[in-house]
């Protein structure tokens, strides 16, 4: 190993043990040789002592490099020495983009500024999951996800994330959702998962009625409600029992395996949340959504989870407020998973041709009581199979219940986007073309820059690919999130 590249790696509670009684030996890090870690500098202790970010872990790194803080850097660990870790200092890639992150930190750091914050690591994970999730930036949001953070024991973007989703799904930043809410969002088997959610759901149900029982027969000034509490309760185990068998009907096409995990449950998700129809156009009116799509796996998870929500707002619900809580919380994670596993649906048409395309049939609402289904297609570089997200090629079709149907053709080039769009009449265009100055600034704000579209008036191509030979197929994971 080259010295000059040499680092050592030991646990933050090493110096105040060595401290206290300076025989004490070292922490152990539990790390095998070869793990490669990344991390970012935190602080400097020193000329060559700083304090490092690794997995939301504080670790100290003795290191003759100048290390900026702020500084992402790539380790590999090689060994250890009398209780620390040996590793080695990778070099940083070229970053081929500096222009654009230079602008993504400026930004960042004006916000921060703005709102009379530092511009520290936390802050910044904190900036970027709460951007993610679209929630307003305060020094408030920044505070509670600071204070779930210490709570959890972790200063990470996971943990940030988690936070900011509870934010979003109005849950209470408590530790004991917070830790559910990271156990459920951290599990790896979803069907199990899904099938303890709805033995969950049914048990509270089954059980609300004695309390409702009671509450009968004395003085109840929310008596009146209490005929809509039942009629939701008994709708609700309607739909949590439909889930559950939909979910009986999956297990048995995935090798009736009950801990069948992410990985081999690829192809069972794709044949229950989209039964594919391939050579068939699909209807012009995108907004007629048949009866198998509304029994899809996540509309009757997302179907259940409003129930519940309702039925937390009767009074009498209220003594089981905590378990109903709790079951909400898991409910609002397993909706928010298995609506992102819609785009493993995909057609790949895996020819090896300039124009290979995945294709994805993602239902969404657009208003009360109206679903309507979007078409997607995410094209390939030809021949490598993947999808370069710096280097991307994609078309949007949606039927839009007011303006009919819209098509969006982006080219996306590191952080620049050209494209152009297909509508069915001019006045749509119009309004469209005024809402470009505020989507270019707020795109800007993410750091990349939008230019000009191409408006072209007609109507919209559709986009489900044609009927054609048999081709080699091949199961993908796409790392695209709806």
């Amino acid at each position: 190993m080259d010295p000059s590249m040499q680092v050592l790696l030991r646990s933050t509670m090493d110096q105040i043990i060595k401290d206290q009684n300076p025989k004490t030996n070292h922490q152990r890090l539990l790390w095998s040789a070869g793990t490669q870690l990344r991390g970012e500098v935190v602080q400097s202790l020193g000329d060559d002592t700083f304090t490092l970010l690794i997995d939301g872990k504080k670790v100290i790194l003795q290191s003759s490099h100048n290390l900026q803080v702020g500084q992402p850097v790539t380790l590999r660990v090689e060994g250890s020495q009398q209780g620390q870790v040996v590793a080695k200092l990778l070099p940083s890639q070229p970053n081929q983009n500096l222009q654009g992150i230079m602008y993504q930190e400026r930004n960042l750091a004006n916000s921060l500024e703005k709102m009379g914050l530092k511009n520290t690591v936390e802050n910044r994970l904190i900036y970027r999951a709460l951007i993610d999730y679209q929630i307003e930036l305060t020094p408030e949001r920044f505070r509670q996800v600071t204070q779930a953070m210490n709570s959890l024991g972790k200063i990470d973007y996971p943990t940030a994330q988690i936070t900011a989703f509870a934010i979003k799904a109005n849950l209470p930043l408590q530790k004991d959702v917070l830790l559910l809410l990271q156990k459920s969002f951290g599990s790896e088997h979803i069907f199990r998962e899904l099938q303890s959610w709805i033995e969950e759901t049914k048990n509270i149900t089954r059980n609300l009625p004695g309390l409702l029982a009671s509450a009968e027969q004395k003085e109840n000034p929310w008596k009146g409600d209490l005929r809509n509490q039942q009629v939701l309760m008994t709708n609700l185990m309607k739909n949590v029992e439909q889930l559950e068998e939909q979910l009986k009907n999956l297990l048995i096409r995935g090798n009736e395996d009950k801990n069948i995990i992410r990985d081999k449950a690829t192809a069972a998700i794709e044949s229950q949340l989209f039964q594919r129809q391939e050579g068939k156009v699909l209807s012009k009116d995108l907004t007629a959504v048949t009866s198998s799509q509304r029994n899809l796996l996540p509309t009757l998870i997302s179907n259940s989870v409003t129930q519940l929500e309702v039925l937390m707002q009767f009074p009498d619900a209220r003594e089981k407020f905590s378990q109903l809580l709790q079951t909400l919380a898991r409910g609002l994670v397993l909706e928010e998973v298995w609506a992102g596993k819609q785009v493993l649906q995909h057609t790949d048409k895996s020819s090896n041709q300039s124009g290979d395309y995945y294709y994805f049939q993602i239902p969404f609402q657009q208003s009360e009581n109206k679903e309507s289904v979007a078409q997607l297609r995410v094209y390939k570089d030809a021949g490598k199979r993947k999808i370069d997200k710096k280097n991307l090629r994609l078309i949007l079709l949606l039927h839009m219940e007011q303006m009919g149907p819209f098509s969006m053709e982006l080219q996306i080039q590191n952080e620049t986007i050209q494209g152009r769009a297909t509508v069915q009449n001019k006045e749509i265009a119009s309004i469209a073309q005024s809402f470009w100055p505020q989507l270019q600034k707020d795109l800007a704000s993410y750091g990349y820059a939008l230019h000009n579209f191409e408006w072209h008036i007609g109507e919209p191509a559709d986009l489900k690919p044609a009927l054609e030979a048999p081709s080699k197929k091949e199961t993908t994971k796409v790392d695209l999130f709806v």
